[in-house]
């Protein structure tokens, strides 16, 4: 989970938040930045490839850096099942275009997993073929913006509090602006992004399913010791 406290920080108590990693230290992380924070969470341990939720259960999917780990076509194939009529899946991954980016991955390989994948434009326009039951739509973002992250990362054992939260959050709003009409103004620059935002629809159809009281045994409130 990057930069958790920030995501959770938006939390809103009239909605439920079911949050998944392969991790077990990760998730024990987790569940004490939720509860430190007040946000309303519940926690699987659990695989991309093979979540524990029924089949049109989930409104809003979200995850920063997590496809370039796993593999691309078993996740979204998932994604899909759990998706409900109308809802969406968003992802932000990192991008293998920026030639100061990969000179950096030639020179510093140990700071990356083996297995991680970056996303390259003909691998994107694979997405669509395995998920076809899914609208997918891509934005290239972070041209200087990056930058940032390295920063927010740096800050990372400050940024536990809703203050320092807040300004990590309106920083990346205002960079994130700054790189979009960058971008927009000049269409070349897409070549420079770090990231690049996977946008996954499911079209509209029949009611999905209420997962509130689908949950089973395997769901850690926040606060609780992972299993």
């Amino acid at each position: 989970m990057a930069q958790p406290s920030v995501f959770l920080s938006l939390a809103r108590p009239d909605a439920d938040y079911l949050a998944c990693d392969i991790s077990p230290v990760s998730l024990s992380r987790a569940a004490a930045l939720a509860e430190s924070l007040g946000a309303p969470i519940y926690l699987f341990n659990a695989d991309l490839e093979a979540l524990p939720m029924p089949d049109a259960s989930v409104d809003v999917a979200f995850g920063f850096g997590i496809l370039h780990h796993v593999h691309t076509a078993g996740a979204m194939a998932e994604l899909a099942r759990v998706l409900a009529p109308g809802g969406r899946a968003v992802f932000m991954e990192p991008l293998d275009m920026n030639p100061l980016i990969r000179l950096y991955r030639r020179l510093r390989p140990e700071a990356y997993s083996p297995h991680e994948c970056p996303y390259t434009p003909e691998l994107l326009q694979q997405l669509r073929s395995w998920a076809p039951g899914l609208e997918t739509t891509w934005n290239f973002h972070q041209v200087i913006g990056w930058g940032y992250l390295v920063l927010a990362f740096l800050l990372g054992p400050l940024g536990q509090g809703r203050s320092m939260v807040g300004l990590l959050g309106r920083g990346a709003r205002v960079l994130g602006h700054f790189d979009d009409a960058l971008i927009k103004a000049i269409p070349g620059l897409n070549r420079l992004s770090q990231a690049v935002e996977i946008v996954m629809v499911k079209p509209e159809g029949e009611t999905g399913i209420n997962h509130r009281d689908r949950r089973g045994d395997h769901v850690l409130r926040a606060g609780q010791a992972v299993q």
